[in-house]
């Protein structure tokens, strides 16, 4: 597998793995982190510790946003109209 440039980072940085990760509390949508990898990979080894660590961000990105979500969402409406 030849790896690709990431569209987020240097264009001279290579990447050969991408996971995007839900970040959603209940039923409510708060976005999504990605992790990238120089090396092809499943992720199946780190799965348990991406978890771990998107769980924890959820909670803080909830409580933080709490009582703005429908704000953001419905700025994000008007922009993108």
């Amino acid at each position: 597998m030849k790896p690709a440039t990431d569209i987020f980072i240097s264009a001279t940085q290579m990447v050969a793995s991408i996971v995007v990760l839900p970040l959603i509390y209940g039923n409510q949508t708060l976005g999504g982190l990605y992790f990238m990898l120089e090396t092809p990979s499943n992720f199946q080894n780190i799965k348990d510790m991406l978890m771990g660590f998107v769980n924890s961000v959820v909670l803080l990105l909830h409580q933080k946003l709490e009582g703005q979500l429908q704000q953001m969402w419905e700025a994000v409406v008007q922009v993108s109209e």
